[in-house]
């Protein structure tokens, strides 16, 4: 670490079975995406023709082949391909033929195995289950249920079952290996796990009853990091702390979690002076004791072998065929079950471990020589070896994010800038978590024993939340990136895969002096576009698209107010969207879901001062909503009474409903404002309404609070009982703006409303048409930039 040349270390080789994965994953994705949900007999023959033709068309290219080496890469690739074909087929013929097979029975003849945690939605409870016949046929399916089930036990019920549909998700299920959803009426009976099956299981769930996740935050991450249950990290509002600080995969049964802790333990082996044998003893002992406190799901077993795989061959010298042996536990997985490419743990647990196999030797030697002390710097010996550990293990978690950024910036839209240092800090804490755990979890027999390692998990469960809090108050400690839409998700793949394969194929030495100006062109760059606008932004009001649901920003200069969050998990991408870095207020305009639910997303993500609620409701809020206030402002919970007005920058946002004190339980208790611009150039007049309908508005126009305005937004996302044509010829908007979400069952906004605003002459637009719609006082009237361009 100390030597100011450092030899590059050599680049590792790709063995040609790492080919034919590829060229296996490859087509079992593109097949799963884009094969018809549904064959007929006809479809299936000309499939089967089109199979064999290019089976034999690839003989025929690989026997004229020569034996150059990137000729044997190429080969290698076609029999993966041939391979993944004849996989994929087998595996849509089998799904397909079972999956028919229960549409056209009775369930009640069927037993649905439950095969992970259920999740609560909207609709009630969903989870994965593998649905069994007595004739032998077996395929996976999603379970819509009323109550909560247990993982591993297996149902018999009375319900529905549906095939999936020609839509995204039907696609998205499928490429998971899922092929129905059935609606669970009723469950006629329940069976505990049985036989070999039952002991991860009820070790499980023992393990659970003994950490009471339920508690306290400290024993929520216990029980997420042993056990991999979550619900209680939900309810305690901890999932967004471990997303903002990049962490979120140490408490999730994944590859890149197993591969990490896998990683750090050997690294601790060696500290420890162990030989390799018991290296690998002790990282695969600890890493199967979370594999069974988790319950043992195939996806941690998966996940498992891979890791296990690799730390063996580490451990035993033969670091050059462990990408070999990782590929070859990989391909035999993806060819026995093609539904697993489409899994997310699985691909995590491929791109996690095979990233470490070609690049955690280069990134360490990039910050080693990065971050080199001088010759005279001199430290103790103790010292040296623990940087070189933060440094193998920073390594290590930066490879992790890197090589699968392509797979999660899609789907949480969330970059986190302090994780490779945050999960190089708590790996210490978190490691000792998990073992403590795992013994505390074989312990339950001998209470002292127990009581004493529960006590010294606390300990360390606190220690990571307190070090994951301070990571997270760091200024830009994450950022939402919105990709917009399928094409640069895609060209976002091309791009980190083109790079990775640049750096492979170059393997440049690193020059230290080169590095420091591009990071600082970089940072300059990055810190210009966020000064811009986190400072110096526009005048404007913005009603943000989130779906069913409404979110209105109002901000000028370095001052911005949030209305409302929309329903949950859309808001961060919308602020995204507009480039938001900071919020001086959020106001809550009623307590309804589709105005709350995004409160919990800007936790540890968007730096929020204070939250606004009208006056009474701080007394009547539900304890969830307190949570996700309390997670983003802490204790500053504010009212507002009748007449308050807020400022931000030459806007003044004036309160004008309700008049008394509310529960913010109905529609008719939204707060509304009255928002005026105003300088010496420009005029500009809105009404917000929140949900609230005509006759708390017939009573405004009454008492003359509001009059002629430029801009409506309607209320209750423009329902029928939003305005009436009366009250729309008094007020005169030039523009009416409703926020509602595509094909939503309410029918918002109603084709009266559309029409009533129309015969008045004003300009309707809907979040549905125009996505984002931006609204800037000018000189002449307020300008309008949508994010969609529409038809009206």
């Amino acid at each position: 670490m100390f030597e100011p040349k450092l030899e590059l270390p050599p680049r590792p080789s790709i063995p040609f079975l790492s080919w034919t994965l590829v060229g296996v994953l490859l087509v079992s994705f593109l097949l799963l995406c884009y094969l018809p949900l549904k064959l007929d007999e006809l479809q299936w023959k000309v499939l089967l023709v089109a199979t064999g033709i290019y089976l034999l068309g690839n003989l025929l290219v690989m026997s004229k082949m020569k034996a150059s080496a990137q000729k044997q890469a190429i080969k290698a690739l076609l029999v993966g391909i041939c391979i993944g074909l004849l996989a994929v087929e087998l595996f849509v013929a089998r799904s397909y033929r079972a999956a028919s097979a229960l549409e056209n029975s009775n369930l009640s003849a069927w037993q649905f195995r439950v095969m992970g945690d259920c999740k609560q939605t909207q609709f009630g409870w969903r989870c994965r289950a593998q649905a069994y016949s007595s004739e032998g046929h077996s395929v996976e399916v999603w379970l819509s249920l009323h109550e909560s089930v247990n993982y591993g036990e297996q149902l018999v019920v009375v319900g529905r079952y549906k095939p999936l549909n020609n839509d995204s998700w039907g696609y998205r299920s499928r490429l998971q290996g899922i092929w129905g959803e059935v609606t669970v009426r009723s469950i006629r009976k329940s069976i505990h796990p049985q036989g070999l099956w039952a002991l991860p299981i009820m070790f499980r769930r023992r393990a659970l009853s003994n950490f009471c996740p339920e508690k306290e935050a400290s024993r929520a991450v216990l029980a997420g990091a042993v056990c991999g249950y979550r619900s209680s990290l939900d309810t305690q509002g901890l999932n967004e702390l471990f997303s903002a600080c990049g962490v979120a995969h140490l408490m999730a049964v994944s590859g890149g979690h197993i591969a990490i802790i896998s990683h750090l333990l050997l690294q601790l082996a060696r500290l420890l002076h162990l030989r390799p044998g018991s290296r690998a003893v002790l990282s695969l002992c600890v890493s199967a004791l979370f594999v069974l406190s988790c319950g043992a799901p195939p996806s941690a077993i998966r996940s498992w072998i891979m890791s296990a795989v690799a730390a063996l061959s580490w451990c035993v010298g033969r670091r050059e065929h462990t990408l070999s042996a990782v590929s070859f536990v990989a391909l035999l997985m993806a060819i026995c079950n093609p539904g697993l490419v489409g899994q997310l743990g699985f691909q995590l647990s491929v791109l996690a471990v095979v990233g470490l196999c070609l690049f955690s030797a280069y990134v360490n030697y990039g910050l080693k020589t990065l971050f080199a002390f001088p010759k005279q710097c001199r430290l103790p010996r103790r010292l040296k070896s623990t940087l070189n550990e933060l440094r193998s293990s920073c390594a290590a978690s930066l490879v992790c994010q890197v090589v699968t950024i392509p797979l999660t910036l899609p789907l949480f839209s969330l970059i986190s800038f302090v994780a490779p240092l945050a999960n190089s800090m708590v790996m210490l804490p978190f490691t000792a978590l998990v073992v403590c755990g795992a013994l505390a979890a074989s312990t339950m027999d001998i209470p002292l024993v127990n009581h004493v390692l529960l006590a010294i998990c606390d300990v360390c469960a606190n220690l990571v939340l307190t070090l994951l809090r301070l990571f997270a108050s760091f200024p830009l400690a994450c950022i939402t990136v919105d990709l917009g839409n399928k094409v640069n998700e895609l060209l976002f793949l091309v791009m980190i895969f083109a790079l990775l394969v640049a750096l492979y194929r170059l393997w440049p030495p690193i020059q230290k002096k080169t590095c420091i100006k591009a990071f600082l062109v970089v940072v300059l760059a990055l810190f210009s576009f966020f000064v811009r606008w986190r400072y110096f932004a526009p005048a404007r009001m913005v009603v943000l698209d989130v779906g069913q649901g409404d979110a209105i920003l109002v901000q000028e200069g370095a001052q911005a107010v949030l209305i409302d969050t929309g329903p949950p998990d859309t808001l961060s991408v919308a602020l995204a969207r507009q480039n938001v870095f900071h919020l001086d207020a959020l106001v809550l305009t009623h307590q309804h879901a589709d105005h709350v639910g995004g409160v919990a997303d800007l936790a540890y993500k968007m730096p929020c001062e204070q939250i606004f609620f009208a006056e009474g409701v701080t007394s009547e809020l539900s304890s969830e909503l307190e949570s996700a206030c309390k997670a983003l402002v802490g204790t500053q919970l504010e009212e507002l009474s009748y007449g308050d007005t807020l400022h931000v920058g030459q806007f003044v946002l004036r309160m004008i409903w309700p008049r008394m004190p509310v529960s913010g339980l109905e529609n008719k208790d939204s707060i509304q404002f009255d928002v005026l611009y105003q300088d010496d150039k420009q005029r500009f007049r809105a009404l917000l309404t929140g949900d609230a309908e005509k006759k708390e508005l017939a009573e405004l126009i009454a008492a003359g609070d509001i009059g002629d305005i430029d801009v409506l937004k309607l209320g209750h996302h423009g329902s029928k009982i939003s305005l009436t044509a009366k009250q729309a010829q008094e007020l005169l908007p030039e523009l009416c703006l409703a926020s509602a979400g595509e094909k939503n069952k309410y029918g918002h906004p109603s084709g009266e409303c559309i029409e009533i605003v129309k015969n008045i002459g004003s300009c309707f637009l809907c979040t549905i048409d125009c996505g984002d719609i931006c609204v800037c006082p000018a000189e002449g009237g307020p300008t309008i930039v949508c994010q969609k361009s529409f038809v009206d």
